[in-house]
């Protein structure tokens, strides 16, 4: 055989599409069962009520929604077929014995495997547009966009299966490190973040998972949208149609080019792959450190959480879980991973004393990380940023309260509340742990109530800075201007979050002077009555008034945090508004917002307004307010009728 110069051997594809067959034939009949088949079955079966919307609808799912499944699946088994030459030393030998260069044998190899896939992606597409001819099917518009996602998918699954099928010469090894390495990395962050949530004081976003799209399957299934549009034809007709998303598109093309450039690391590292290697776990000296400290690793975390749980999980409570145990799980199981892996590299049973070192390298990391979380070295529980390097802020209580903002005053009141969470979170925990396990003396039930903060710094140089609390305050420290309770409540009655509680998401369009117009005041009775009084322009704002001066007494003490809650959670007495203004929006156009507000017995003015405003209020719904601001309802008639008052 002549040498070749080219990156493509001709004989060599022939003699590997010549073993491939049987696997690109069951690849076929797949395909022609997902697409053509089934069109034709639907055709066959809704001759007179199937339509071009039907049609484009099961040609988009599948080739986006199946080609994630196949292509992930037989991706795979393409890979393991063209290179399975690398797992037997005959095989490895004789190949590259061969007059042509590796490259060649890389790219000929590669390409006959993505060849099998992407012509019968073609052909099977090509025929369902075919059937799907007397539908007047758009061709480009849909087929074209479901057959090109197919595509898009089986290049980027095929070549990380390439690479798999690099990193080893093990034939049953490969599918091990493709099936992982598909989910690994935001399998290990949700791990590591439930591990730092449960020991890490103010942890927030534990149950988040950030890096999802490095689990491609998944990401491609969940992220990639069909999108369906409605025209109308006529006053009463519509039409209905489906199309691939642009943004979808863009995804699976971002997929397919991460795709080549894996296939580029694999060529790379497939030219300095040494033919002896062939049957080795790991495939190169270089990445047998990481494969067995990576193993050590996600063993201890994966593991070492569930075997903590399942010895001692019987006897925590909630809050109460074991730093120390939990590391101890951890390094049992991390060193159980480290042997194993040494085991599958060197082949033997008898690798406790070759891998002595790295089992204290193992044990000695875990052990740091402990000690690291129990005394804060990185200072995470204890880092509060300055006033100075702060952009704005965002805070919630118990999910109620929302507050946005970059005024200095909350941006003040917000950092002293954190500071004074973070310098008294040992007391914090021990009440914590004492109310979840009901250890708490019985009066200290009547002073402590439970409330939940969490807060956001969006910070100048454009990080950010989140924290999750759960802080017990007690009533008796309302008075401690340095406590807890004090700090936590100076900011839950502050101005911004007051005229957040009581006006809503429609306050920050009010500006200066907002014109009222005709509104309304609702109010459930004890029967579950539903009362609806009309307010009169005028009327609405001469509420509005009353709620901001609401807002203004409670800036200025007139409440308190406790006050406020026992009002929301069981309040005497309750209206709901829907206060309608104008106001300017952003391209200066007059525009209608509503200010939706709930009123209870914390808001003294504004019930004082509404029972004068409205007789039928006053004389049969509400007792005017009494000198502490708490309101009754007596007995009302059963009025399931709407009642107005102009």
């Amino acid at each position: 055989m002549r040498s070749a110069t080219s990156f493509f051997d001709k004989t060599l594809f022939r003699s590997q599409l010549k073993h491939t067959w049987p696997l690109w034939l069951g690849y076929t009949a797949l395909w022609l069962f997902l697409v053509p088949v089934a069109l034709f079955s639907e055709l066959s079966a809704y001759q007179g009520s199937y339509s071009a919307a039907d049609a484009s609808s099961l040609l988009l799912n599948a080739g986006v929604r199946g080609g994630v499944f196949i292509s992930f699946v037989f991706g795979l088994f393409f890979a393991m077929l063209s290179f399975s030459h690398l797992t037997q030393s005959r095989a490895t030998n004789g190949f590259h014995a061969l007059p042509v260069r590796r490259e060649t044998i890389f790219l000929t190899a590669y390409l006959t495997g993505l060849f099998c896939q992407l012509s019968t992606i073609l052909v099977t597409f090509l025929l369902g547009a075919a059937i799907s001819t007397p539908l007047h099917l758009s061709f480009w518009s849909v087929t074209a966009a479901a057959m090109g996602s197919a595509m898009l998918e089986a290049v980027f699954f095929y070549s990380f299966a390439v690479l798999c099928m690099m990193m080893t010469g093990q034939i049953l090894a490969a599918p091990v490190f493709y099936f992982v390495g598909n989910i690994l990395v935001p399998a290990m962050e949700y791990l590591l973040r439930n591990f730092a949530g449960n020991f890490l004081f103010g942890y927030s976003g534990h149950a988040d998972v950030t890096l999802d799209f490095l689990s491609p399957p998944l990401y491609m299934y969940l992220r990639v949208d069909i999108a369906s549009i409605e025209t109308c034809e006529s006053d009463s007709y519509y039409v209905t149609a489906y199309a691939l998303e642009h943004r979808s598109f863009m995804i699976l093309a971002a997929y397919a080019l991460a795709g080549l450039v894996i296939a580029l690391i694999a060529l790379l590292l497939y030219r300095t792959r040494k033919s002896e290697m062939t049957g080795s776990t790991v495939a190169f000296p270089w990445a047998t450190p990481i494969f067995k400290y990576g193993v050590a690793f996600c063993t201890a975390v994966a593991l070492g959480q569930f075997l903590y749980y399942f010895l001692f999980g019987q006897y925590r409570s909630s809050g109460s879980d074991s730093l120390p145990g939990t590391i101890l799980c951890m390094a049992a199981a991390g060193l159980v991973g480290y042997f194993v892996a040494e085991m599958l590299v060197k082949k033997s049973f008898r690798v406790f004393r070759a891998g002595a070192k790295g089992a204290a390298i193992v044990s000695l990391a875990l052990v740091l990380l402990g000690v690291a979380m129990s005394f804060d070295l990185t200072g995470y529980e204890k880092r509060v940023p300055n006033e100075s390097e702060i952009e704005s802020a965002f805070y919630t209580f118990s999910g109620m309260t929302h507050v946005t903002t970059d005024d200095a005053d909350t941006i003040r009141r917000l950092t002293a509340a954190h500071q004074a969470i973070v310098k008294n979170r040992d007391e914090q925990a021990r009440m914590a742990k004492a109310w979840e396990t009901g250890t708490l003396p019985q009066s200290d039930y009547d002073d402590i109530e439970p409330f939940s903060l969490r807060l956001t710094y969006y910070l100048k140089d454009g990080s950010q800075l989140s924290r999750s609390y759960s802080v017990y305050l007690r009533r008796s420290d309302l008075t401690v201007p340095s406590s807890v309770t004090a700090r936590v409540n100076a900011l839950y009655m502050c101005r911004e979050s007051v005229l957040r509680r009581v006006l809503g998401y429609g306050y920050e369009y009010l500006g200066d002077t907002p014109r009222f117009l005709d509104s309304y005041c609702y109010y459930y009775d004890e029967n579950s009555n539903t009362k609806d009084y009309a307010l009169t322009a005028a009327q609405a704002g001469q509420v509005y008034a009353a709620l901001m001066q609401d807002v203004q007494d409670s800036d200025n003490g007139g409440s308190d945090i406790f006050a406020v809650q026992e009002y929301q959670y069981d309040p005497p007495i309750s209206f709901w508004l829907e206060l309608y203004f104008e106001s300017t929006n952003e391209k200066g156009r007059p525009e209608v917002y509503t200010l939706s507000p709930h009123v209870n017995g914390s808001m003294p003015n504004t019930l004082q307004v509404l029972s004068e405003l409205l007789p039928e209020l006053k004389s049969n719904t509400v007792t005017p307010p009494s000198d502490d601001g708490i309101h009754t309802l007596p007995a009302t008639e059963d009025v399931s009728t709407t009642e107005s008052v102009n």
